[in-house]
C-alpha cells in the first residue's frame, strides 16, 4: 500500500465544546486511510465504514468532494461535559476509577475482596467487578470500575495489585 505524500497518519484526540462527526460508507479501509486530507481529526475504521471526528467543519465538508466517498452523513454534536467526567443522577461518590484488563492472582483477589468489604462506605465496586471477585475469576476487565470519594483509596488498590487501575473520572450530578 502506497502512502500518499502529505497525508497525516496521526490520530488526534479532539474533545472540545464543539465536535462534528462525518460517517463515510462504502469504501475500503486502506483507501480511506491513505486519501484523507491533512488536518486535525481522529479516524476510526470499522468494517467498511470510516468515522472522522474533527472540530474543523470545513475539513469534514471537503470530504464530500473526494472520489471514494459514496454516502456521507454529517452529524454535529455539542459536547458540554468537561473531559474525563461522567454524569449520574444522584451520585454518592466523587470519582469513578476503571481497571485495566489483566490477570490477577488468587491472593490479590482475596485481598481486594477484603479491602472492598472493610471499606463498604468509602468505595463501591461495580456489580461486574463484585461478581468477578466473588467467583474468584483470575481476570479483571477494562469495563469494571469502583466509585469512591477519596483518591487515596486508589493508591491502596495499586499497592495490592500494582498498575491495576486504568483511569479515574470525576463524577458530576445531573441537573
Amino acid at each position: 500500500m502506497q502512502i500518499l505524500p502529505g497525508v497525516n497518519r496521526g490520530v488526534c484526540d479532539l474533545v472540545t465544546k464543539q465536535s462534528q462527526k462525518m460517517k463515510l460508507i462504502g469504501c475500503t479501509p486502506h483507501v480511506m486511510f491513505c486519501q484523507l486530507p491533512v488536518g486535525a481529526y481522529k479516524k476510526v475504521i470499522y468494517s467498511n465504514h470510516l468515522y472522522v471526528y474533527s472540530n474543523e467543519l470545513a475539513l469534514l465538508q471537503s470530504l464530500n468532494d473526494l472520489d471514494f466517498v459514496k454516502y456521507p452523513i454529517l452529524t454535529e454534536a455539542q459536547v458540554i461535559l468537561p473531559r474525563d467526567t461522567i454524569i449520574l443522577k444522584k451520585p454518592k461518590y466523587n470519582f469513578r476509577t476503571y481497571f485495566k484488563m489483566r490477570g490477577v492472582t488468587k491472593q490479590q483477589i482475596e485481598t481486594l475482596n477484603d479491602f472492598f468489604n472493610l471499606n463498604k462506605e468509602l468505595i463501591k465496586p461495580s456489580p461486574s467487578l463484585r461478581y468477578s471477585l466473588a467467583r474468584s475469576t483470575h481476570w479483571l476487565m477494562d469495563y469494571q470500575f469502583a466509585d469512591h470519594s477519596d483518591p487515596k483509596l486508589i493508591t491502596v488498590i495499586n499497592l495490592i495489585c500494582p498498575g491495576i487501575t486504568r483511569k479515574t473520572l470525576n463524577i458530576m450530578a445531573a441537573k
